[in-house]
């Protein structure tokens, strides 16, 4: 009996940190949104700084983003595959990263901004 005891406690406990991950309330724990870009060889200089800080000016227009780092391949091993802008977005949970994706101010950016951009890589992950 003690270890059905045992076990239905270590059971509840996995499950209950599970849950409180997936909503973003352990400590530490976020979810990361992770985009690189390939520019379209007719895409200007000017036309990528605008992009750039269009990208991180979404902090400022939508909840739910903790932060927006970004930032050009600077990389030695010539391994990018011709991307050369990275953009880290970080949200306390999977709904606050879920409300980013299909909010009119993430939409309009990625309309207008697409027409630039050869290729689009994108990652999620819970950070460790």
């Amino acid at each position: 009996m003690r270890k059905l005891y045992t076990f239905l406690v270590c059971a509840i406990l996995v499950t209950t940190y599970s849950v409180l991950q997936s909503r973003g309330a352990v400590r530490g724990s976020r979810i990361i949104h992770f985009v690189a870009l390939k520019y379209k060889s007719s895409t200007s200089d000017a036309e990528k700084i605008a992009l750039r800080s269009n990208f991180r000016a979404l902090k400022k227009k939508i909840p739910g983003i903790i932060s927006i780092e970004s930032g050009e391949n600077n990389s030695v091993e010539k391994r990018n595959k011709d991307f050369t802008d990275a953009f880290v977005i970080k949200f306390k949970n999977e709904k606050d990263r879920d409300f980013y994706l299909t909010h009119p101010e993430h939409v309009a950016f990625k309309n207008k901004n697409l027409p630039l951009v050869d290729d689009v890589f994108v990652m999620d992950f819970w950070s460790k």
